[in-house]
This record gives structure tokens, sequence and C-alpha cells, in this order.
């Protein structure tokens, strides 16, 4: 899926390495540094627009956290439900936004993604100020579609903005870039969802003003021309993937670096849900153990208790996770345990 995001650009007749020596080439270095006011731009869009997702998907999972729902629920609205939703449309929509970068200039794409960005983003506000689910999963799915139609641009503006001997100290400043966005972003759900409990509309203002200046930055990005006004769009985005699938499994070399990174990102989202989850004891939260959750993310701890030194018995170690996941506060009577 990572692949598919950053090589869906190419088109469907075009070989990898002919697409990346044809975009090698297009950006020439003058040595008048001409190329950083476009480069610098698109960081700023791709950080922006990566810390909007994963902070609106943290804000709608503590939203999900703050209800008076059964445990089960909770936990499959967590723990599969908002993920998929966020994942989802990377796997639908990848090879379209691959399409629409190489038909249209990658500026213009940019630009357009935005716009809907913010379309999105006033989505969202409906529904974190009206607590309303189904609108705020509309909108996590939506700002996912729209990540997944600019993904092939972003990736595949870097040969076009930057001289070829740059590209791959460009590419680490991007994925920098955006690993900075997600861990921010995450950190900010935590403390916004806190901070603004039963005002859920300001946070999702901030989600409006951050695409607003999202599309502000899209305007610095140099201006290029499409790479291939011609192609043709493909119906079929199972047939287009499993194509894109095919070629990657031509090169070894590639084809290893796709799964150590699908693997990665695999194991990354797992660490990613576990702060959700109050701790081993699954029950629902009171109102003033929430406040401990998004907690969580700004003292770095991964949701999961450490064990009491030494434990004596079940119900020592019962009252040592209590005390450490909610601030010291006793367990109540009865408590759900699965």
């Amino acid at each position: 899926m990572d692949w598919a995001r950053a090589h869906g650009q190419e088109g469907a007749d075009r070989g990898y390495q002919g697409l990346l020596a044809m975009n090698a080439t297009v950006q020439v270095d003058n040595g008048d540094g001409s190329w950083r006011r476009g480069f610098w731009s698109l960081i700023g869009v791709q950080f922006q627009g990566a810390f909007s997702d994963n902070l609106l998907k943290w804000l709608v999972t503590f939203l999900v956290l703050g209800m008076s729902i059964s445990a089960a629920e909770r936990d499959r609205l967590v723990v599969l439900v908002i993920p998929l939703l966020f994942a989802i449309p990377f796997l639908l929509f990848s090879m379209a936004g691959g399409y629409l970068a190489d038909r249209y200039s990658k500026r213009q794409v940019t630009i357009v993604t935005k716009w809907m960005e913010i379309c999105v983003a006033c989505v969202a506000l409906a529904g974190l100020a009206l607590g309303n689910l189904n609108i705020a999963f509309t909108a996590v799915f939506l700002l996912s579609v729209q990540a997944a139609l600019f993904g092939p641009s972003k990736y595949g503006l870097l040969p076009e903005l930057l001289p070829e001997k740059k590209l791959s100290w460009g590419n680490g400043i991007l994925e920098l870039g955006t690993f900075i966005a997600i861990i921010t972003g995450t950190m900010a759900a935590g403390v916004l969802a806190d901070r603004f409990r039963g005002q859920e509309y300001w946070p999702g203002m901030l989600l409006v003003s951050l695409g607003i200046i999202g599309l502000a930055m899209s305007a610095g990005i140099t201006h290029v021309p499409a790479a291939d006004p011609s192609r043709r769009f493909v119906r079929n985005p199972v047939a287009d993937l499993g194509g894109q699938i095919g070629r990657m499994r031509r090169d070894r070399l590639l084809w290893l670096a796709v799964a150590g990174n699908v693997f990665f990102w695999f194991l990354a989202a797992l660490v990613l849900i576990s702060p959700a989850l109050p701790a081993p004891l699954r029950r629902p939260a009171r109102p003033d153990e929430l406040r401990e959750v998004p907690d969580t993310f700004r003292r770095g701890h991964l949701g999961w208790p450490s064990l009491p030194e030494q434990p004596r018995d079940e119900e020592s170690f019962l009252d040592a996770t209590a005390s450490r996941d909610t601030g010291g506060a006793a367990l109540p009577e009865r408590c759900e345990m699965r």
C-alpha cells in the first residue's frame, strides 16, 4: 500500500525505471537555489496534511471513548472501524491519485485536494460539534480519500522540483516531516480532547484553519507540466493495483523493500491503537478517568501499565494497575474483566 502511495503516478504502460529517468531530468540544478521555495512549500503542505489526518483520527477516537457505550461496542469502533475507515481509502483511491498525478499538473492536483480537505474539515467540524459518530466517521473516511488522491502527486513532485543529486535528501526530509507530523498530530489530539471536552467544535475549527493554511502553502509549489496528458483512466482499481503488484514482484529488491515496509506499518498500526485502550482491565471508563487517556500521549506512555514490583496475588496486581491507570483512583466495586 505504501509503495502504491509513493509510485502510483506511473503511467499504465511506462516502466518504473523509465519514469524515474524522465523525471530526474525535469529539474536542472543551476546553482541558484530556485528549487527551494517550491520544495519547502511541498514539505509544509505534506506536514500539515499528515498532522490534520492524525489529529482528526484521534479526536474521533477520543469522542468514542467519551461516550456511554458498552465495552464491546467501544472496542469494535476503536480497534476495527476507525482504523479501517482510515486505511481502506488508500487501497481504493491511490491508483486514481496516480492517474490524476500523470494526467494533470501535480501542483494543480495538490491545490484541488487542499480545497477538498477544507470541505472535509467542515464536515468534521459538524460531526465533532454535534457529537455525531456517523458524521465524524464520514469525515475520517473522506479525509483519507483526500490523502490517497494527494499522495502520488506529492511523491511525484520531488523529482520535478529537486535537482537529481538532492533526490535522496529530499525524500528523507519528506519522510522525516511526515513522521513528525504523525507523532505531533497524535499528541495534539490527546491534549485537545482533554482541554475541550464538551466543546469539540474548537478542535474542529482548528482543522478548518489548518486546511486553509495548507491551501495557502500549496500556492508556493513550483508550476510543473502534466507528465502524461494522454493517460487513460483505469476504471477497475483492483486490476490496476494487481498490475502494480505484478510489476513490483519482477524486481526482487523492490519486492523485499515493500514487504519490509508493509511489516513496519503493520507494527506501527498495532502500537498506535494501544494508547486508546485503558489497559488490561477492559471496562468502560468513568468520566474522570477519561482525562487520563489523552494524557498518555503527553507522557509518551503506550497505555499498558508496568507490572508492580512484587505482586503477591491477583488482588494486589489489580490494585496496582488501577492506581497506574486511574491516577490513584480506586477501582469501582464491579468491573468487567475479559
